[in-house]
């Protein structure tokens, strides 16, 4: 929500911090359960989860981040695995079509196999290789220096 419905800074807080926006910079997002929201989920859905009358779950629609996506919503990393038993691939899918129609830089990697939680990979093979995905995606839109030995020394603590 926090990528596709941002609060504005108010420039007149008295708070430095509410003077802000709450936009991120970018979004990177693993295995996101991005369709929480939907009331038809066969899956895991917020509704479920927090116990809601199914009657009342169609006012959480309105905030299903694709519907909220617009060219304003920042660049995004997403990784996914095809067979997650817990969060549908799906959503983050139609996530990333939602960007890329906005026009929003976007970049999406669905590995075949791993199940939702697979953190930095878990010593599979193919799922270790999406942090070098991202490094390489953020580097590629300077969110991180290019080379990373023209980086200053760390000072000493």
């Amino acid at each position: 929500m926090a990528a596709t419905s941002p609060e504005p800074g108010r420039a007149d807080a008295a708070d430095p911090l509410d003077r802000v926006s709450s936009r991120p910079d970018f979004i990177v997002l693993g295995y996101p359960w991005l369709n929480a929201m939907k009331r038809e989920q066969d899956a895991l859905a917020y509704c479920g989860v927090l116990k809601v009358d199914p009657a009342q779950c169609g006012q959480f629609e309105q905030y299903n981040p694709e519907r909220l996506v617009t060219k304003d919503t920042p660049a995004a990393f997403i990784y996914h695995t095809t067979d997650d038993e817990l969060v549908p691939v799906d959503a983050s899918v139609t996530f990333y079509r939602a960007l890329n129609a906005a026009g929003v830089p976007a970049e999406m990697h669905i590995f075949a196999a791993g199940r939702h939680g697979s953190g930095l990979g878990l010593g599979d093979a193919a799922l270790d290789a999406w942090p070098g995905l991202l490094e390489a995606w953020m580097r590629s839109r300077s969110l991180l220096a290019a080379n990373p030995a023209a980086l200053p020394p760390r000072p000493p603590r």
